[in-house]
């Protein structure tokens, strides 16, 4: 697999780090004490990892659906679907999550 296709892949398939937004949401779903139930816990209600993200990402139905697959944190407010990434400190397309599922896709995969 060349890093030039899975950085193509991540490209495509991850939207944006949104890890203060997540991290904030997370934090006011911990705090609510309202018996209504609001975005918020929408959110906590899928996040149930057996791993702590350091970093949040809006990624496609799509690859969310392949994480999930895969055993990674994936939680979605209804709207969009957010990658818990468990790692740092190397680029993302270097993650061997990534080079699984595409060898999982194979040539299915063509954008």
């Amino acid at each position: 697999m060349s890093l030039k296709k899975l950085k193509e892949f991540t490209d495509n398939e991850i939207k944006a780090n949104v890890t203060a937004l997540v991290k904030d949401a997370l934090m006011r779903a911990e705090a609510e004490s309202s018996s209504a139930f609001t975005p918020y816990q929408y959110m906590k209600a899928y996040y149930t990892p057996d791993k702590e993200p350091l970093e949040w990402y809006v990624v496609t139905e799509f690859l969310a659906i392949k994480l999930i697959k895969h055993g990674e944190v994936v939680i979605n407010d209804g709207y969009n679907s957010y990658w818990g990434r468990c790692t740092d400190g190397q680029p993302i397309y270097k993650d061997s999550i990534f080079g699984r599922i595409l060898l999982e896709i194979g040539e299915y995969w063509e954008r």
